[in-house]
């Protein structure tokens, strides 16, 4: 009989390195039988391109995808958690949304600087717009939980506010 349930732990950093580790199991280890797919994370974020890429690769999948958050999902790691139709966190689990940044190196005109900002800006529209579409908080909230001075939900705020859909402890079946 065809496996129906996956269960996948992700506890890294959002990468490009560790998102294809990822990538790589879900193709091997997952059958196109399988009907639900359940994704334990436990991130302190990483990259928010990466975790958009991952993101909308997830909800591709042929089945059900379930998020839970099992201790931390920040930064970039909402948004892997917000790709779940369900998104479940652990009663003492917490989110941590923060404004972002990129790392420069080198020197760079001012049109390259310039062209940098725009990125960052537009990334984070599209942060904002993605977190909003999953989770039903509106923009104008993620702006504040984006700003410099950052936002810590408790698992009962995430429940209230919509970014989880349940919080509960975790069980898997034996």
């Amino acid at each position: 009989m065809a496996d129906i349930r996956k269960y996948i732990n992700f506890a890294l950093p959002v990468t490009a390195k560790t998102v294809q580790v990822l990538v790589d199991v879900l193709v091997s280890k997952v059958p196109n039988a399988t009907k639900e797919l359940h994704l334990f994370i436990n991130s302190p974020g990483g990259s928010i391109p990466v975790a958009l890429g991952i993101a909308n690769f997830l909800e591709s999948l042929p089945c059900k995808l379930v998020t839970y958050n099992t201790s931390r999902c920040d930064s970039a790691a909402i948004i892997l958690f917000a790709a779940g139709k369900e998104r479940i966190c652990v009663p003492e689990g917490q989110f941590l949304a923060h404004s972002f940044n990129i790392e420069l190196s080198g020197s760079y005109s001012l049109d390259a600087l310039a062209l940098e900002y725009r990125n960052l800006r537009q990334e984070y529209k599209n942060v904002i717009s993605y977190l909003t579409q999953k989770t039903g908080i509106s923009q104008y909230s993620w702006r504040n939980y984006m700003s410099e001075k950052g936002h810590v939900f408790s698992s009962s705020e995430a429940l209230k506010r919509g970014l989880a859909t349940h919080v509960k402890e975790l069980s898997c079946p034996k």
